[in-house]
């Protein structure tokens, strides 16, 4: 396989996880504040 593609799949793999983890982060936040401004 060429290492360009491996290190291009890592990177969007990388980029995959962190979004998914920062967008439950986002949500868990959001629902909190709305939950203490009741």
């Amino acid at each position: 396989a060429d290492p360009l593609v491996a290190v291009r799949y890592q990177i969007m793999v990388m980029a995959m996880v962190m979004g998914s983890a920062g967008l439950a982060v986002a949500v868990f936040l959001v629902r909190r504040v709305q939950r203490e401004a009741e």
